[in-house]
């Protein structure tokens, strides 16, 4: 007769549970919400994917947005919350901060944005528009490889994010 197995798996000499694992995912929604803005020329072009993405998640996003300050209150929630959260496993501590510092990238482009106004028409709207699709795939496809492994419970190597994360005392 087989034993039953298991249902938490290892990480970094910790078990991870499957709460933990659910919980590990949840601030991947604040820099996927945040980075919405990117898609705006994906979700033109592909509007099926808008609508199997979006739609399910429009109440959390409608929800996010009309909290005041709503980005800075889920950054501390999350910094505060989840990194410096000494109840918090190593396995969520290490995702929420991953989280942020991906929205710290997200910024990047946006403070580009700024200096340069975005350009309106012709070849120039094209590359913009490119530009903006490629972050937009980008990130999702982050938030996507996340999701996928810390639900089989394994660490979301992300390069440079990870290693800034592992390298940071939280």
């Amino acid at each position: 007769v087989r034993g039953r197995q298991s249902t938490t798996c290892r990480y970094s000499g910790t078990n991870t549970s499957p709460p933990e694992r659910l919980l590990a995912i949840v601030p991947y929604f604040f820099p996927f919400v945040e980075g919405l803005r990117y898609g705006r020329f994906f979700f033109q072009q592909f509007p099926i994917v808008a609508q199997v993405l979006l739609n399910p998640l429009q109440p959390l996003i409608q929800g996010y947005f009309s909290i005041p300050f709503g980005s800075l209150v889920a950054f501390f929630a999350i910094y505060f919350g989840l990194v410096k959260n000494n109840a918090v496993s190593n396995f969520v501590k290490f995702n929420a901060y991953q989280a942020i510092l991906l929205e710290i990238v997200m910024v990047l482009p946006a403070l580009f944005e700024t200096v340069f106004r975005p350009p309106r028409y012709g070849l120039a709207l094209q590359l913009y528009s490119t530009y903006q699709s490629a972050i937009w795939v980008t990130l999702a496809v982050i938030v996507f490889y996340a999701i996928v492994s810390n639900l089989a419970g394994r660490k979301p190597v992300v390069p440079f994010l990870s290693d800034a994360v592992d390298r940071s005392q939280f």
